[in-house]
């Protein structure tokens, strides 16, 4: 561990740009510097930010739960403009030609000007076979959209949806079963889970391939993919018998799976690769690294601390929340994540982004005064053991207070073929609710569900 900062995370993931690392708070938005973990700035939202900001030519970029969504100097964390849907916001927007789209609990996907904050569209997604809903909020939630090739694509719970980036006009739809990730879009393949794990025809919206259905117990695919080197990496949730978890490695084109490795805590965060290595973490604050090509385990960081935060790398450095707390940890690579949840800037990103624009508005702020970090004297070591397949699964210990990093060595090559998986509580255990699928949805339809029926404080049940 090289430091940690509590930024009384909320389930978003970070964005790390020009060595700031930003996240969403259960108060506001934190702006941390990458190297020592010293707060920068903190814009303060009592109502909270799960989404994950987007940082795109000195703006950020970021939905609340008071229904707007923020644009803020990215030096000094001034306001720039709100812009209020009808309903919060908890999936996470992205930039592409000086717009910013968002999904918002209102059922509708919005455009909106980086510049001036004004609506340039707006498009209702459907209820179940009418395309429309007759009222706000009377269907399910758009969830994190990705734009590619003048397209914006973005899932509902009924929905996978293909909109033209500059009008709003629906280019077609795929509701073949239901959609609860965003999606990831790749050479002309978009990725989605649900259900099942889904690739369908970015072009036509035809279903190319359909894997991992209809499996018992049930799975469910919340976690939103990630592309890298003809690979997709996804992470599930075994709802039944135990709700374990697992990693799968998917052959991008045709869906066979190639490796898989089962942990005792469900993966609803998203993983991320970097030099060829995946990242991924599960509901129990662990922390995994896996050869992206064989599956091979190379170490394993447990934080003893709830987390459903999607990793970023950027300089061999893995930036991640559990339990309230950011931490920066040594993550034995030189690189930055390249995986396509990244490049796309869906549930964090680095400046590797690949839709950038240039909103400039020069503001003036004055930061409030926060504490800083707090380094930590663990780093863990990485070290490699004998590729021999194990029963193995990771544990963890949950610690009171600042949780206190404690590196594992554990054999390569844990597979989900290994152990049974230990039992939780259905999502609902320390440090989150069911409010926390977010992480991994980078979305918000089954989440504003729920809070409707658990009020404001279910994520701290």
């Amino acid at each position: 561990m090289l430091w940690s900062t509590d930024v009384d995370g909320w389930f978003s993931s970070p964005t790390v740009i020009d060595e700031t690392v930003f996240l969403g708070g259960r108060n506001g938005l934190h702006a941390v510097d990458a190297d020592t973990g010293d707060k920068l700035w903190y814009w303060k939202n009592d109502d909270g930010v799960p989404s994950s900001p987007q940082v795109v030519d000195g703006a950020v970029y970021v939905g609340s739960r008071d229904s707007n969504l923020y644009a803020l100097n990215a030096e000094t964390g001034t306001e720039r403009w709100g812009f209020d849907t009808n309903d919060e916001i908890l999936a996470s927007p992205t930039v592409s030609e000086r717009t910013v789209y968002v999904g918002s609990n209102d059922s509708s996907v919005y455009a909106v000007n980086t510049e001036t904050g004004e609506q340039q569209w707006s498009f209702v997604t459907g209820d179940k076979g009418e395309g429309r809903c007759l009222s706000p909020g009377a269907c399910s939630s758009a969830w994190s959209p990705v734009i590619r090739d003048d397209t914006v694509f973005v899932s509902d719970s009924d929905f996978l949806w293909a909109l033209d980036a500059e009008t709003g006009e629906e280019l077609w739809r795929s509701d073949a079963e239901p959609m609860i990730s965003s999606p990831t879009v790749v050479n002309g393949t978009v990725y989605v889970g649900g259900q099942q794990v889904r690739a369908v025809d970015s072009e036509s919206g035809e279903t190319l391939w359909n894997v991992l259905s209809n499996q018992t117990p049930e799975v469910r695919f919340r976690s939103t993919p990630t592309v890298a080197d003809g690979t997709v990496f996804i992470g599930s949730e075994d709802a039944h018998f135990g709700n374990f978890g697992r990693l799968y490695a998917l052959d991008a084109e045709t869906g066979d799976v190639q490796w898989q490795f089962e942990t005792d805590e469900v993966v609803v965060p998203s993983p991320t690769v970097a030099s060829g290595v995946v990242f991924a973490a599960d509901n129990g604050g662990n922390v995994f690294a896996f050869d992206a090509e064989t599956g091979d385990r190379r170490w394993t960081l447990e934080t003893g601390s709830a987390t459903q935060c999607s990793p970023t790398v950027v300089d061999g450095t893995l930036f991640v929340e559990t339990g309230g707390m950011l931490h920066a940890i040594d993550a034995g690579v030189d690189g930055d994540s390249d995986g396509s949840r990244v490049q796309h800037g869906t549930l964090g990103h680095h400046e590797g982004y690949t839709g950038p624009q240039d909103p400039s508005v020069e503001e003036t702020f004055t930061p409030t005064d926060t504490p800083t970090a707090t380094p930590t004297d663990q780093t863990p070591t990485v070290t490699p053991t004998e590729d021999t397949p194990t029963d193995e699964t990771p544990t963890g210990t949950p610690t009171e207070g600042t949780p206190t990093t404690t590196e594992t060595t554990v054999p390569q090559g844990n597979d989900a073929d290994g152990g049974s998986g230990g039992s939780t509580d259905d999502g609902d255990g320390p440090g989150f609710g069911v409010l926390g699928a977010l992480a991994g949805l980078g979305a918000a339809g089954y989440l504003s569900r729920r809070l409707s029926l658990s009020g404001s404080d279910a994520d701290e049940q």
